[in-house]
């Protein structure tokens, strides 16, 4: 993109503006700051207009504030009424500015599918762009059952069924561009995130610790699909001199607690507090290897962890299950076991890791210079906006 592109883009997802976001980093913090990055980065070849739904203002009660280079919709007002500003907003942004000729989607929703169908039945309209970063359904077997409810539900459609409805779509993971392909023969390409642009490099060596024993990591989400209490109910019951902190919040917090305080000190568990950039800091400070331990369970084919590009900032090697194509985007500079992983699987790559101790300051420092190189945010933009004008 050497020379400014004059594409029309309307953005439809769901990111607040970034002052507001700052104040409240735990609202959705993966995505918020997915989104808030990949609109910048578009943002210096597109022109883009930006629209949210959002719960945020419902549940803080804050007032709507006007003139936002991203215009919020709020979930409380219902799906009728969202769809209804929704489309009154678009014809004043076509009407002020002229047409559009992207429509981009995050994710499949109801009042975002709504409209999609509505310009399908439009003469003249966009292209229509879905950026599929996560789906429950897709590749998953449904009941017969289900999919007959699902014709009487309402503002409501199976995932599959919205497929069609795209003319190309951008996947988070390899499985989800293999599934609209599949389902529609339109163009999908693979594009799992990125990272920010580093000019000084994190301190590659491993923190000291009194008694030797090696660190496993995990910050993130506790919730089902991350992994990381079948984890650490495996890494209990095997003998290794790694020990294992978590840090997070989520539905499975008081469970990892728990399990924490009936181990004796091989596993310890911290809250969330602070901001990104706090975990990073305990990250360099305590841990000697990042985990990452996602099952292929909960749609996680369909998405991509983010917190790969998070952890190759922190300066260690990462641990993770391959779901999304983890290994091309570190470049094979990490460690890497299957997602259905099971207490043989553990024992032996953790066996593996420590054979290769005097390896993880380099492999750390490879895996930064690849993500760097080729998974960096404007390279991303530039493969986007390529790739919409071949649409």
């Amino acid at each position: 993109m050497n020379e400014k592109s004059t594409l029309r883009l309307l953005y439809l997802g769901f990111a607040l503006p970034d002052d507001v976001a700052a104040k409240h980093p735990h609202w959705n913090s993966a995505g918020q700051g997915f989104e808030s990055a990949l609109l910048k980065s578009l943002a210096c070849g597109c022109e883009i207009q930006s629209i949210s739904l959002t719960s945020f203002y419902s549940k803080f009660d804050c007032e709507k504030r006007e003139n936002d280079s991203i215009v919020l919709l709020d979930e409380k007002n219902g799906r009728v009424e969202n769809f209804n500003n929704l489309l009154q907003r678009y014809r004043q942004y076509v009407g002020q500015f002229g047409e559009f000729e992207y429509v981009m989607v995050y994710n499949l929703s109801p009042v975002y599918n709504k409209f999609i169908k509505w310009l399908r039945s439009q003469s003249k309209r966009p292209k229509l762009i879905l950026l599929l970063a996560d789906s429950a359904q897709l590749g998953e077997s449904l009941s017969w059952a289900k999919r007959f409810r699902y014709q009487f539900k309402p503002w409501v459609w199976l995932d599959e069924a919205m497929l069609p409805c795209f003319d190309a779509a951008i996947c988070l993971s390899p499985h989800a561009v293999e599934v609209f392909c599949d389902k529609t023969r339109g163009p999908a390409l693979w594009m799992p995130g990125a990272v920010s642009l580093e000019t000084t490099p994190p301190e590659f060596a491993p923190p000291k610790h009194s008694d030797n024993a090696p660190c496993l990591g995990y910050f993130g989400s506790l919730s089902a699909y991350s992994g990381i209490l079948d984890f650490a109910h495996m890494f209990l019951s095997i003998n290794t001199p790694f020990r294992l902190e978590v840090r997070g919040d989520g539905r499975q917090s008081v469970e990892i607690r728990k399990l924490a305080e009936a181990s004796s000190g091989r596993l310890k568990y911290h809250s969330f507090e602070g901001g990104p950039s706090d975990a990073v800091r305990m990250a360099q400070e305590r841990w000697d290897i990042l985990l990452n331990p996602r099952r292929s369970l909960y749609g996680n084919r369909n998405n991509f962890a983010s917190k790969i590009f998070q952890y190759t900032l922190v300066g260690r090697p990462i641990l993770t299950t391959t779901n999304s194509g983890e290994e091309e985007v570190l470049g094979k500079n990490g460690f890497f076991f299957q997602s259905d992983f099971t207490e043989a699987d553990l024992s032996k790559v953790l066996a593996e890791l420590l054979e290769k101790r005097s390896d993880w300051a380099a492999i750390a420092s490879a895996a930064f210079a690849h993500t760097q190189k080729n998974y960096n945010w404007s390279g991303q933009a530039e493969r986007i906006v390529d790739f919409l004008k071949s649409v």
